[in-house]
């Protein structure tokens, strides 16, 4: 029993750090302070309240409003903490067409959704992950390494 107990322990510190390590790797983003390039950045946590031009500032930031543009180095997105502007939408200006703020964000394999409060103030995910999980589609069941991500 004293075995079992230790080696549980051990997990739990080991699964607490890598958790604090991931959230170490994220690069903060506030609503109102959108750095101008973020297509380095492998891991973002939004914070802040976000409206559709703040998520429209941050397409352009990840470079994928141009025609053809992509971003193959953003796997992750935390929106766990975001506040939404109510009737934000994700359909966002990419130029001279609109497009869904993670579309062509190739690597994105993991999002954490907002909150159920604060998705609900959302008007339109249209084409939010095109390119993303549309890959990981077949017969109707999510598969490969996506992960959609809901809070309660």
């Amino acid at each position: 029993m004293k075995r079992l107990t230790k080696g549980f322990l051990s997990f739990i510190m080991m699964t607490s750090y890598a958790l604090g390590m991931s959230a170490q790797d994220a690069t903060f983003v506030p609503a109102d302070e959108i750095p101008s390039s973020l297509r380095d950045a492998a891991s973002l946590k939004l914070t802040g309240t976000w409206g559709t031009s703040a998520f429209a500032e941050l397409k352009m930031a990840l470079g994928t409003n141009a025609i053809g543009g992509s971003n193959m180095v953003l796997t992750r997105v935390d929106m766990g903490e975001a506040v939404i502007e109510d009737g934000t939408s994700w359909y966002v200006s990419a130029g001279f067409t609109s497009n869904g703020v993670f579309s062509s964000c190739k690597a994105l394999k993991e999002v954490v959704m907002p909150v159920a409060e604060e998705a609900a103030h959302l008007v339109s995910m249209e084409k939010a992950f095109a390119n993303y999980l549309v890959r990981f589609m077949k017969g109707g069941k999510v598969s490969g390494a996506a992960k959609l991500l809901c809070n309660e």
